[in-house]
Parts: structure tokens; C-alpha cells; sequence
């Protein structure tokens, strides 16, 4: 994960854990949108795959051991909503993640989000 995302991303983690926040059991994939436009080849085509299988199917997936504590060791995301959190300015804009498979402006994307927050 690159700095810049990886940064906004404890900050969506802040209002995913807070009270305000209405979003229940899923999946998200956090992009960072540089510009004005979102491009569709920002969400690569494993993580297309893992959004279709949490939505559609069933997802299990195995936690790393990588020398810290996990919370668990694996998961599994059965019919579960998919989203794409993209990050523009200081807004996070959460959409189903199909609309993230095509290119799109800041514009769609605000009209498009299912749940939005300040970060």
C-alpha cells in the first residue's frame, strides 16, 4: 500500500469504528483519487475478483501470520455488500465497487457514493 493511502486509510478506519458510521459487514478497497478523475485501472483485477466473490459468492480468505496479532486467522464474506472507498481532497466518496470499474470524474463520484465522511 502506498504512504499516501495507507495514511487516509487509518482515517476511514476512525469513522468505519465510529458511531456515525451505518455500513455493517463488507468488503472496501481504498483508492486515492489523484485530480479531478478517477481511473478504473487503479483497482487491479484480483481485487476486482475478491469484491465479486464477497457480493456475489463467498470469499475466504487467510489472515498472514506476519509477526503481529491478527485478530483471527480467516474470514469468510459470504452475499456481503462491496465497495470501493475513494479519496478525494479531504472526502472519502464509498461506492459499490462495480462503479469503480469504469473511469470516472469527481462529479459521478459524488453522485454515485453510498455513504461519504471528511477525513
Amino acid at each position: 500500500m502506498k504512504k499516501t493511502e495507507a495514511s487516509k486509510t487509518s482515517r476511514i478506519m476512525q469513522y468505519l469504528r465510529s458511531d456515525l458510521c451505518p455500513i455493517g459487514t463488507c468488503a472496501i478497497e481504498v483508492k486515492v483519487v489523484k485530480g479531478k478523475k478517477y481511473y478504473a485501472n487503479q483497482l487491479k483485477e484480483h481485487q476486482v475478483r475478491a469484491l465479486y466473490l464477497t457480493k456475489y459468492k463467498k470469499l475466504c480468505h487467510k489472515i498472514p501470520d506476519a509477526g503481529y496479532q491478527n485478530p483471527f486467522d480467516i474470514f469468510i464474506l459470504k452475499e456481503q455488500p462491496a465497495y470501493v472507498a475513494l479519496l478525494v481532497d479531504k472526502c472519502c466518496y464509498i461506492l459499490d465497487y462495480e462503479h469503480a470499474t469504469k473511469n470516472l470524474d469527481v462529479v459521478d463520484i459524488v453522485k454515485l457514493a453510498k455513504f461519504s465522511c471528511k477525513i
